[in-house]
């Protein structure tokens, strides 16, 4: 999909990404308890055709690899507003994800739970 064009003529994307145990370290007790195979997450990087650069890759954050497996896309410009941000992130679960085989039946408001722990973990990792 093409991207619009951000500083530098650099296309920016933000993706949805999955929060699996096998991607971030400690995961494993959020899916738990949540009853989830994955916790949808944004994940935003920069992009210029096929290449993309990961900016938390090595931040100590308990990213075991990059994320490669998007559960959705949408090019945003590289200063969203948080709210803005959360909103194409609740129309997103709305519209497309929790629509997948692996999540039907399973009600937004568990996946922003889930999705709150998942910000502590991956803060806690970064006080570590």
């Amino acid at each position: 999909m093409p991207g619009r064009l951000g500083p530098g003529g650099r296309r920016i994307y933000r993706k949805q990404a999955q929060l699996p145990a096998r991607i971030v370290t400690g995961t494993d007790p959020i899916l738990d308890k949540y009853g989830l195979p994955c916790v949808p997450m944004i994940h935003c990087f920069p992009t210029d055709d096929d290449r993309r650069v990961d900016m938390t890759e090595g931040n100590a954050n308990g990213k075991n690899r990059s994320i490669e497996d998007f559960l959705d896309t949408e090019t945003v410009m590289p200063n969203i507003s948080a709210k803005d941000e959360y909103l194409k992130y609740r129309n997103a679960l709305k519209e497309n994800i929790l629509k997948r085989t692996d999540l039907r039946g399973i009600d937004i408001k568990t996946i922003l739970r889930a999705r709150e722990k998942g910000l502590d973990l991956l803060k806690a990792n970064l006080e570590r």
